[in-house]
Parts: C-alpha cells; sequence; structure tokens
C-alpha cells in the first residue's frame, strides 16, 4: 500500500450543513425549561433572602421583580429556541452534533478519537425516559461532547453502535504483520 497525503482544496471539502440532523426527544425541552426554571428560582431565593435582610426601598423591589421576570422569560425563550436547533447525525467515521441558538456550536468527533463513552441520566431525564450520551476524546480539556435528550434505550444503543466501530488507530508506516517500515 503507497501511502498519500494529496492536497484538498475548500471547493472539496464536505459540508455539514448537508446533513439530516436527528432531533432529540420533545420531552427534553420539558426537562431544558424545568432546569432553567430552578436556576431561576434559587437565585430568586437567594435574592429574597438577601431582600429581607437588606430591606431595599420599596421602589427597588419593582425595579428588581420587573428584572426577575425578564430574566425568567429570557430563560424560557432561550431553552425552546436552543431545543429546536439541537440534533446529532451519525456517519461512517464521525459524529455531528448541533446545539445553541444565540452561540451555535457545531462538534464533529471522529469515532477512532473517542475514548470513552458513559450514559448519564439525571432525575429530569430519568422522569422522562431519556439520557445524555458523554464522549469523552483525546482532543483534552474541552474537547468532551455530551449528547443530550435521547431516549435512554436509544443511548444505550448508540454507546454499542460507537463502541463496535472503533479501531485501533494503525500507524500508516506499519506492515500488516505488525513490523515498521524502514523511515529513512
Amino acid at each position: 500500500m503507497h501511502w498519500q497525503n494529496e492536497q484538498i482544496t475548500p471547493e472539496k471539502l464536505p459540508s455539514y450543513a448537508d446533513l439530516n440532523f436527528s432531533r432529540v426527544q420533545l420531552a427534553y425541552k420539558n426537562v431544558m425549561l424545568a432546569e432553567g426554571f430552578l436556576y431561576w428560582l434559587i437565585l430568586d431565593v437567594i435574592a429574597g433572602i438577601s431582600m429581607y435582610f437588606v430591606k431595599p426601598p420599596a421602589d427597588w423591589l419593582i425595579v428588581l421583580g420587573i428584572i426577575f421576570s425578564l430574566f425568567l422569560l429570557t430563560i424560557i425563550l432561550t431553552s425552546i429556541k436552543s431545543f429546536y436547533n439541537m440534533g446529532y447525525a451519525l456517519r461512517e467515521h464521525d459524529i455531528v452534533f448541533r446545539k445553541g441558538w444565540l452561540f451555535e456550536n457545531i462538534y464533529l468527533i471522529p469515532i477512532r478519537k473517542i475514548q470513552h463513552i458513559s450514559v448519564k441520566r439525571g432525575p429530569l431525564e430519568r422522569a422522562n425516559g431519556l439520557a445524555s450520551l458523554k464522549l469523552f476524546t483525546a482532543g483534552g480539556v474541552g474537547a468532551d461532547v455530551t449528547l443530550s435528550g435521547l431516549l435512554h434505550a436509544d443511548a444505550l444503543q448508540l454507546k454499542e453502535w460507537i463502541s463496535g466501530r472503533q479501531k485501533p488507530l494503525q500507524n500508516p508506516h506499519e506492515h500488516k504483520d505488525g513490523t515498521a517500515s524502514n523511515l529513512e
């Protein structure tokens, strides 16, 4: 086998935009909304406790009420918009995952670079029959990706599929019998 390294022009590059992304489960939108509401509620309780001790003027209470209401509305809107932009696509050699609304993130994870896979289920996910698939890659900090909003059975099946597709990396200068070629 002769090793080649041909140049690729930008016009020849595949486009992820042409992919048909699979949607995450609709129940995950409720999980996202519930998590956002819980964050808001914790912040609201902390603010309420601090206002009890500080005793701000009544004008401040109205302003803070409006700010907290707008914050809750923002959480709801962002969660819904982000949910409808989430998706994933499986290809022969990689997985593409898209998430985010204001700040869209596209992750392309080569299957060969995945070192470990775990299925995670929080209490809200368990209550909705969902799970998240966490892909740990060789890229270091920040290279790990979590694919959320999958049915639990689908997450387990996807974990098995990825594990079955992983092949050991082979040195292009190594012969099939395991001996290295002379690189001089």
